[in-house]
Formats: C-alpha cells, structure tokens, sequence
C-alpha cells in the first residue's frame, strides 16, 4: 500500500536553506533501508529506471521546523520500514551535521491508501477548467538521453502517466498526451531555470507556476483525466529523479471565472524567464 512518512530533523542548521539537498537525503534513505533490509536496499539501488518512492524536502515549514517526508509506492519498501519509520527517533549524520529524525504526522494529504481506490477516482474525480501547478523543486523530463527544463505540458501528463503505468498494479486507459495537451492553454505563468549540483545529481529543471486552462467543449471525460493526473503527479511528482527530491509538485484547481492573462501566438505562454543559478 503506497505510503508517506514524515520526521522532523532537530538540530538542522540555518545554512541547509542555502541549497538543494534531494541527494544527501536520498542516500540517506537507503543507509536507513539497509538496517532493516540490506538485501532490498542492494536491489532497490541497482534497479535501473525511476525508483518507487520520492522524497520531499528538508523544508521549513510554517513553524519554522525542518521537515522530510518519504513517499513510498513499493509494497517491499513499505513492509520493510512499517512499524520502524513512524516512531522514530534516530541520530544520523548528514551533509556533515549530526542531526537527529523525529517521526511525526504525515506532511502531506491522502499519506496512506489503495491502488483501487485511486483508480477509482479516474472516473469519479470532479472535470477541472483550470489549475495551478506550481513545481516547489528543479523538474525536469529526460527525453531521448537528454535533460529537458522546459514543462511543457505533453511532458508533464507523460510523466505523470507513466509514473502510474509503471508502478500500479491497476491499469488506466489513458488518453494519449500528445492529444490531453492540444486541449490544455498556458496563462499566468512564471518559470526560472535553477542548475543543481549534489551528489551523483546534476541538473537543470524549472521551478515556478503555471496555469492551465482546457479549451471550452472539451469533454467530461478528458477534462476529469487532466484533473485526476495533477492530483496524482502532487504526490509522486513530476518528472525524473523524483527519488532525489526533483520534481515536487503542488496542485490548486482555480475557480470558475479566475482571471487568465491568455498570450496570442503561443499556447503555452508567451515567454520564458530564464535565470541559471549555481
């Protein structure tokens, strides 16, 4: 049953802000694996393509309270750390500082449930207008071998897509992308183009919002698809490397009527601002 753990990490110093840290903590999850099972951290770790959990944070939260949350789509990985992962309380040493996890409530909406039950919302999800995706994390698509920052939105519905395809045991009919994307229009956006450097980490993704709209006419069913997709990609993420923390998604429907700032000659917006960041 895919799962989400959250701990909060006492003692984390102020400069940790100053940076990404997805990878470290990637690592550190797989130190923590395999004191519990060291054979299925050697072959979680050499199994080739995406990994079946993502990561999000260290984070401040509101409170000011450094946060980590692990979300875990594996039934082996989710055996493994049941019953440990949620009551911890363990000293660990990471990017340098002896810090020490805290279990604490899950972080995040719906952190336990079904395959079965969220495929059943595919059909039952209320159809969406608009959204707001806001990408919190560098995101990025690999696409032919190469690294691509731009979210275009075919992308986004293939890796949301994909994500499911790949690790559900319940298939979906999904529409193909290329066609959910000829419907969806781009407004009110706002991407920057941060490079990260970590670990065996190296990549250029955005990060930023944007607004999607689907065209007037569209059907009921297209329309709940794209709605049931964002939801699903604000848990898994969007994107690769969402292991090491890439790609971390949040999703906001927008009312009816909400105010679009449509851009002529171009159906994903008008511009892209750019700035690399070391």
């Amino acid at each position: 049953m895919p799962r989400a753990w959250s701990h909060e990490i006492l003692g984390a110093p102020a400069t940790w802000g100053r940076g990404f840290h997805g990878a470290a903590f990637h690592a550190l999850l797989f130190d923590l694996l395999k004191q519990k099972d060291a054979d299925l951290a050697h072959r979680l770790h050499a199994r080739p393509g995406q990994k079946p959990f993502g990561i999000e944070g260290p984070a401040l939260n509101p409170q000011g309270r450094w946060i980590w949350t692990v979300k875990v789509l594996d039934p082996e990985i989710e055996a493994a750390l049941d019953g440990w992962f949620d009551r911890l309380l363990l000293p660990v040493r990471v990017l340098g500082e002896a810090v020490t996890l805290r279990a604490i409530a899950p972080a995040v909406a719906d952190p336990t449930w079904t395959w079965g039950e969220r495929a059943d919302g595919f059909t039952r999800v209320e159809p969406v207008d608009s959204l707001r995706l806001e990408w919190l994390t560098p995101t990025v698509f690999r696409v032919d071998g190469q690294d691509l920052c731009w979210p275009e939105t075919r992308l986004v519905l293939r890796s949301w897509q994909q994500r499911w395809s790949t690790t559900s045991p319940v298939p979906l009919p999904f529409t193909d992308p290329e066609a959910l994307a000829s419907v969806i229009s781009w407004s009110g956006y706002d991407l920057v183009s941060r490079r990260i450097q970590g670990g065996h980490v190296q990549a250029t993704g955005a990060t930023g919002r944007v607004d999607w709209h689907v065209r007037p006419g569209t059907s009921e069913a297209w329309r709940r698809e794209i709605h049931w997709l964002a939801r699903w990609g604000s848990w898994v993420g969007t994107g690769a490397k969402t292991a090491h923390g890439l790609g971390q998604t949040r999703v906001t429907v927008l009312e009816p009527g909400h105010a679009r700032e449509r851009r002529e000659g171009h159906p994903e917006g008008a511009s892209h601002r750019e700035r690399v960041r070391a």
